[in-house]
């Protein structure tokens, strides 16, 4: 997979507010804004557990309505430190 050729709007994606509808399975996952700023590129074995307990500070970020999460899934073990690189989120996950 060539990660620069990602174009993370295009991905999956939900409106924050549907949360409770994403799988329960591995992904990196973008949490972009309304105006397609990227705020936070993050990583989990659990997709649906992560946002349905977690981000408080990615919410506080954005505005609720606006804010949407993406999701890359398949084989990407090893490139997490690449996406980062390549797409410098305004709250890097480290």
């Amino acid at each position: 997979m060539d990660l620069t050729a990602i174009d993370p709007l295009k991905l999956p994606s939900l409106p924050l507010e549907k949360k409770a509808n994403l799988p329960d399975c591995p992904a990196i996952y973008f949490a972009i804004s309304g105006s397609g700023e990227i705020l936070y590129i993050g990583r989990t074995a659990d997709l649906a557990r992560r946002w349905i307990s977690h981000h408080r500070k990615i919410v506080a970020m954005s505005n609720l309505s606006f804010l949407r999460i993406y999701t890359l899934f398949g084989k990407i073990s090893g490139s997490f430190s690449l996406i980062i690189s390549i797409f410098e989120p305004i709250n890097r996950p480290y």
